[in-house]
């Protein structure tokens, strides 16, 4: 505490109920150890009584008053007797008491709710503090004019991330991840209210065999306060509020009606709609009413709501048998609302209708879509199985948990194919996807034949885009690449005319799978577009992924760590555990291959800690790189055996060069021919001279021949990776310095230096620089300071005025990894090393 040193002051910490606020006031508490504490809070029903805050804080120092000058101590005494004196002098009598009482600690909870009296001198006090052993804090619900202008710290809610680490550290054992997930939603960062609800689970919600609640526990603190807070509204303001309860997009017309709910701290009026505060009290206050008033709330809203949706889910609040027509209108509705706006009115149409479980399928598709995989396997837990069901079912399983689920989904396709063709083929490609992340293969010339059965006359372009996917992808997992060309090509061709997000990702990993990484890298970022256009948070995630890895076969690094960053994070804001941790392993290659083993050794805890297999594949990739570049050769293909052995392909792909090089390094010649003639039945077929530049570089490793290094270097000049032009040229010019022909290597190393200074791969142009002296080039002097892109000078400039990395993303919608991945190169272009550094330069 810095009071203790001398160095007082005042803080205001905001926040709403829950949110944490009386724990911080506890703590400070706690930790003042020799200090006078003093504390007292605001109340709603004390708001007009003149010093009542003061009263209570008063009391136990009356003993003190006796030191103080006698005018000041008379103004604590009328104050302690329910009589305040003089507008400054009690003000200024506090102040006097509180110095002598130092060191202290004034600890004020709600100050927003205290009586005007008593919180103009306690901000007086506060004001005044600097220099003292005296330290003040002011917890408010919401900002309080007379507190203006002092330090202020908000609790806001707490993320998705932040918030599933709670519920770690509490007590019992760990919550399956749809269980957590609803209780996330229903706290909507509300850390009290989260706590309430895990402490209010059964043993089988704990278990996830019943639903979650909905709403706090009935005997909650937080239900307790809401409901005495409801209790004390006008009987007009208690039905208004209830309607806003019923109805979160109900517009304020008439602003003066919700003033006692204002006043009461319940919810706020923002412009045209209200906010409940914290959002848990909309449930809170619908689960309060009377079945009565909740019936009249959706009577009155039906009436007057000119949104079919919104007009048509109130209808159904009031319908208590079946009504096929109302739940036709509600999925129709559906067909043109966002993802999450779908999902209820699916899931409100199974309500009403005769038979729920298509509209409770279809509504868990769309809770999918909206970023929320917890709702949408709760909604499939109360449908019987279904090919229907086992399809969204096995999709999740791979997508959230990492679990290959490619049997049940091959059965629900062959369930399907008699009375839902489309369908069928959505569940074989599912399995591929699945059996494709575990390296299994096998089965996929089977998908195949069952895609080709399909296959009818005057299918729709995305179904014949499926069925050569499979095909293409069949054909080359089995080495087939002549003949996958002309399925996966077809692929490509006939995206160029969709509009469909989930096809265009498939045709992304077609053109992967031909070596297209230009291609790959457009088609990604098309499809990225649309599924953010189109609302469906599960897909982008996906989407960007392969973009980013477009953009690393590309060369483009830095444009792959932003994406990928931003993917992890979206991946895990919407419960896809097993794609976040694919994301955050190709994270750790990068930071492999760019020199920096702490960053990669990080990225592979995260991503093995994430389920699936697909994240440990690529994490045995960094680590082996990691050992690559350190010299130890031999560990790294002691990592690499297995992955180049049962890998998936395109992991397998991309690590070759890697591969093959530590092979090499290591005395391994038979598996590095090996691995060589492996890549060669491939990279001709791409016509991409990126890969025609790396497999003659892997023969030059392996034959030391330098006219394949020469081939390399030639095709690198008509590809797209400067990156990895740049390393054969450090690879070649290495070996001209070890055939002692020292003029040419100096030729290659210099071309290499030049690469990596304007990549910013700190790490490399410092090898190249060894390996230049040691070819008998004098010491490099460092390049000059490089400009900053617009973006890096806005980041510089926020970072200079003290804003943190959470801070700046905040303000430029990025996410806190994308910024500190800018701050990273804004250092290297700068010559600098630390925050403190640029704060000195920007400045």
């Amino acid at each position: 505490m810095t009071a203790a040193r001398g160095d007082g002051g005042a803080v205001v910490v905001l926040g709403e109920r829950g949110s944490g606020r009386t724990s911080m006031a506890a703590q400070a508490t706690a930790a003042a150890s020799g200090f006078a504490v003093l504390s007292s809070g605001g109340s709603p029903g004390e708001a007009d009584l003149p010093g009542a805050c003061l009263h209570r804080l008063l009391r136990p120092a009356r003993d003190a008053f006796a030191e103080l000058a006698p005018h000041h101590a008379e103004a604590l005494r009328r104050v302690t007797e329910g009589r305040p004196g003089e507008p400054l002098t009690l003000p200024a009598a506090l102040l006097e008491l509180l110095c002598r009482l130092s060191p202290a600690l004034c600890v004020i909870d709600d100050a927003d709710l205290a009586d005007a009296v008593s919180l103009r001198a306690l901000a007086f006090a506060a004001r005044r503090l600097e220099g003292s052993r005296i330290a003040m804090v002011l917890a408010v619900r919401s900002p309080a004019e007379l507190l203006a202008g002092l330090p202020a710290v908000t609790l806001g809610p707490l993320g998705r991330e932040d918030a599933r680490a709670l519920l770690d550290d509490l007590p019992g054992p760990r919550l399956p991840g749809d269980v957590a997930g609803a209780l996330i939603a229903v706290a909507d960062g509300n850390p009290l209210a989260l706590r309430e609800l895990v402490a209010g689970l059964d043993a089988r919600q704990r278990r996830g065999e019943a639903p979650p609640p909905d709403s706090l526990p009935p005997d909650s603190r937080l239900r307790r306060a809401f409901r005495a807070a409801l209790d004390r509204l006008p009987a007009p303001a208690r039905r208004m509020v209830v309607c806003a309860a019923a109805d979160p997009e109900l517009p304020v017309e008439e602003p003066a009606a919700f003033e006692p709910a204002e006043r009461a701290g319940l919810l706020r009026v923002a412009g045209e709609r209200l906010v409940f505060r914290p959002a848990v009290l909309r449930r809170v206050a619908y689960r309060e009413a009377t079945v009565a008033e909740r019936r009249e709330a959706h009577r009155l809203l039906a009436a007057v709501v000119a949104d079919p949706l919104r007009r048509d889910l109130h209808t159904a609040s009031l319908t208590a048998g079946t009504d096929d027509a109302l739940a036709g209108r509600l999925a129709r509705h559906a067909d043109h609302a966002a993802p999450a706006a779908a999902a209820g009115a699916l899931e409100a149409a199974a309500r009403v209708a005769t038979d729920p479980a298509p509209y409770r399928i279809a509504a868990a598709r769309q809770a999918f879509r909206a970023g929320e995989p917890w709702r949408a396997r709760l909604l499939l837990r109360q449908t019987a199985a279904s090919a229907e069901s086992e399809i969204l079912a096995g999709e999740l399983d791979l997508r959230i948990d990492g679990r290959p689920a490619a049997r049940r989904l091959v059965a629900a396709a062959a369930e399907l194919v008699e009375r839902d063709r489309r369908h069928a083929l959505d569940a074989l490609v599912a399995a591929a996807d699945a059996m494709g992340r575990t390296g299994d293969y096998q089965g996929f010339p089977t998908l195949a034949r069952q895609a080709e059965a399909l296959r009818h006359p005057g299918d729709p372009p995305v179904m014949a885009l499926l069925t050569d996917y499979l095909t293409g992808s069949a054909a080359i997992y089995r080495g087939d690449y002549r003949g996958a060309a002309g399925p996966l090509r077809r692929v490509r061709t006939a995206a160029v005319r969709l509009d469909e997000h989930p096809a265009l990702i498939r045709a992304c990993a077609a053109a992967f799978l031909l070596g297209h990484d230009a291609a790959a890298r457009s088609l990604g970022d098309r499809a990225t577009a649309l599924a953010r256009e189109s609302g469906d948070v599960s897909s982008v995630p996906l989407a960007m992924e392969f973009a980013a890895g477009a953009r690393f076969a590309l060369g483009r690094h830095d444009e792959a760590v932003s994406d990928l960053q931003e993917s992890a994070d979206m991946a895990r804001e919407s419960g896809q555990c097993g794609l976040a941790g694919g994301n955050l392993a190709l994270l750790a290659v990068l930071a492999a291959v760019h020199g920096d083993p702490a960053t990669a050794r990080l990225r592979v805890r995260e991503a093995v800690a994430s389920p699936g297999s697909r994240g440990r594949a690529l994490g045995d990739w960094a680590l082996a790189t990691v050992d690559l570049l350190a010299g130890r050769h031999r560990e790294a293909v002691a990592r690499l055996v297995p992955l180049m052995a049962t890998g998936h392909l395109i992991v397998r792909i991309a690590a070759t060069p890697f591969a093959v090089e530590a092979a090499v390094r290591a005395g391994e010649t038979v598996f590095a021919k090996e691995l060589t003639e492996t890549f060669d039945r491939w990279a001709p077929h791409t016509g991409n001279p990126d890969w025609l530049a790396l497999s003659a570089r892997c023969h030059a490793l392996v034959t030391g021949d330098d006219e394949h290094f020469v081939r390399a270097i030639d095709a690198h000049a008509q590809g797209s990776s400067e990156f990895e032009r740049a390393r054969t040229e450090l690879l070649y010019g290495s070996q001209l310095r070890r055939k002692r022909r020292p003029i040419r290597a100096r030729e290659h190393l210099r071309s290499a230096l030049d690469a990596f200074e304007r990549l910013e791969c700190s790490w490399w142009a410092a090898h190249v620089a060894g390996e230049l002296r040691a070819a008998g080039e004098p010491p490099v002097r460092p390049r000059e300071r490089r400009a900053l892109t617009p973006q890096q000078t806005r980041i510089a400039e926020l970072v200079a005025s003290g804003a943190t990395n959470r801070e700046v993303a905040a303000k430029l919608f990025l996410s806190p990894r994308t910024v500190d991945h800018h701050l990273r190169n804004i250092f290297t272009r700068l010559g600098i090393r630390s925050r403190v550094d640029l704060v000195r330069l920007m400045t």
